[in-house]
């Protein structure tokens, strides 16, 4: 993914569903639950020949194209939280990582 230099409360991974239910669930909830405790949370989708070329905010995730676009090929997804200090930032994208779960393959 690079060396890029994120701001704290940012992350990449690469991702790819292989319970794509389970997958959308997980995320919708760990998305629902920052912006409930009043975090601004967007998402970053692309892959190797445009990044980002879908994005989405707050509780704007999931639908068809975004469960197409994480079930077929690896994506690479980048996650900004902000709306608090950088480390309670930063500990907000740990968890929706973490809930994604195994569909995660690495993160800088």
């Amino acid at each position: 993914m690079g060396n890029a230099t994120l701001v704290p409360g940012t992350k990449q991974v690469y991702v790819r569903s292989v319970e794509p239910g389970k997958f959308l669930n997980n995320l919708k909830g760990a998305v629902s639950k920052a912006v409930d405790n009043g975090l601004n949370v967007e998402i970053a989708l692309g892959g190797p020949e445009k990044f980002p070329s879908h994005n989405y905010k707050n509780k704007d995730i999931g639908g068809i194209k975004f469960l197409i676009y994480t079930t077929i090929y690896w994506t690479k997804m980048e996650i900004k939280v902000t709306g608090r200090s950088d480390e309670e930032n930063e500990t907000t994208v740990l968890e929706i990582i973490k809930a994604m779960g195994e569909q995660v393959e690495a993160h800088t």
